[in-house]
């Protein structure tokens, strides 16, 4: 039971850290200051029981508030430090610049066909900005949208051209923190994309994303639609 409410807490600390957006630098010393209220607590145990006792504890907790306070702090200090640097060296850093830029990146998914564009979601290594001859090392995802004329599949090594932006955020759905979910903090709209080279990802992860791809073509030949498009959904 104990360890059910920790983790609850380290949920909470979660959703706190996202609510709050602190730096990590503070949750790291509130969780120094819990840590340090649970040490005072095992020291001083059985001279605070009678002050337990009197304190809202639910029946079945028997764990001191400082060790649910380290918990949420944890959950908080994991959160901040899960986020990104952005910097010269993170390609979030390039974002709405005015500018149009070069980037090439692997792809790190299948490519997401929609109606009228497909999304690709690449792995940057290397970009420089239209006119300049220089690459620049770079890291991080971005989504990119391109006509459908390509044909791209896990693992190709591509070169993207267009304006590297921050994803909108709207009120109701907001797409930006969809995005941040996954890592992603860059969108590339209206991309030009070209393949460099095949069979740059993982090779496991290939094999699983082709046996996919068989499997539907499958599903599609064996039923009509609907049906097949709830099949492979």
């Amino acid at each position: 039971m104990p360890l059910f409410w920790l983790s609850l807490a380290f949920l909470g600390g979660i959703l706190l850290g996202e609510l709050l957006d602190c730096p990590l630098r503070t949750w790291l010393a509130l969780l120094g200051l819990a840590c340090g209220l649970t040490l005072v607590n095992q020291a001083a145990k059985r001279r605070l029981v009678d002050f337990y006792s009197r304190l809202p504890i639910p029946p079945n907790i028997s764990i001191p508030y400082s060790l649910l306070l380290m918990a949420l702090f944890c959950g908080a200090a994991r959160l901040q430090s899960a986020l990104p640097t952005i910097n010269s060296d993170f390609i979030a850093w390039y974002n709405d610049r005015r500018v149009e830029y070069v980037v090439q990146g692997v792809l790190v998914a299948p490519p997401d066909v929609r109606d009228q564009y497909t999304n690709l979601k690449v792995r940057a290594e290397e970009l420089h900005a239209v006119g300049e001859l220089n690459f620049i090392p770079v890291d991080g995802l971005l989504l990119a949208r391109v006509p459908h004329e390509g044909s791209w599949r896990y693992g190709d090594k591509v070169r993207l051209e267009g304006d590297l932006v921050t994803p909108p955020a709207r009120e109701g759905f907001t797409y930006r923190e969809y995005l941040a979910h996954q890592g992603i903090y860059s969108l590339m709209p209206g991309a030009q994309a070209r393949t460099l080279l095949h069979d740059q990802g993982n090779p496991i992860r290939s094999a699983i994303y082709r046996k996919r791809a068989e499997a539907l073509d499958m599903v599609y030949r064996l039923f009509p639609d609907p049906e097949a498009s709830l099949l492979a959904d």
